[in-house]
């Protein structure tokens, strides 16, 4: 019988690849646990990480975790979540070892500070002010004080032959108007016999 040199060579190749996950498997041990708040209640989302490595996992919504982690050495674990105090913790397995632990995380107290609210914002008056010239140059059927009103920003009416108009989505009896510091009360003077697109003015 003819013996290969590469076939000898590819069987000793898978028998160590085979042997290769037996040996990682007993040189390390496994860590499960549960993560609880002072309620007993489990927290998900936890991150659970050995410090000094990249290892890490996070809790499942039940709380519980488990990560393979090396064996026969001092292994700092860390467990931490945003709002709670950091649970730090050193163990030590053997080879093949499964340990279950139970951490309990506690809220952080946080006292707010004192503060102070200041407004330094201008305030300005909620009056505006019509020039007479704008009146001769106001492009509206009527031609009076009313036109112009109507062209300021907020202002509604319901055409353009009316002479009454809304400001900012109230009723048209809402208005207040002064006239050389005289206040106006529009609708009654429209409803005292005031004809209907015509200025009151």
């Amino acid at each position: 019988m003819i013996q290969r040199p590469g076939f000898s060579a590819f069987v000793l190749t898978l028998i160590l690849l085979a042997a290769f996950p037996a040996v990682l498997l007993s040189q390390t041990a496994m860590l499960k646990g549960v993560v609880t708040d002072e309620k007993e209640k489990p927290v998900g989302l936890v991150n659970v990480q050995l410090v000094g490595t990249k290892m890490g996992v996070t809790t499942e919504k039940n709380g519980s975790f488990s990560i393979r982690v090396p064996a026969n050495r001092n292994l700092h674990l860390a467990i931490s979540y945003v709002g709670y105090r950091r649970q730090d913790t050193v163990l030590r397995l053997t080879p093949g070892e499964t340990k279950t632990l139970h951490f309990r995380l506690w809220r952080l107290a946080t006292n707010l500070p004192g503060f102070e609210v200041r407004d330094e914002q201008l305030r300005t008056e909620n009056i505006v002010r019509l020039n007479p010239r704008d009146v001769l140059i106001a492009p509206a059927v009527s031609g009076g004080v009313e036109s112009l009103i109507k062209t300021l920003p907020g202002v509604s009416s319901n055409n353009e032959l009316s002479s009454q108009y809304s400001v900012r989505g109230g009723n048209y009896d809402e208005n207040l108007v002064y006239v050389n510091g005289i206040e106006i009360y529009r609708p009654f003077l429209v409803n005292n016999g005031q004809e209907e697109g015509l200025s009151f003015i």
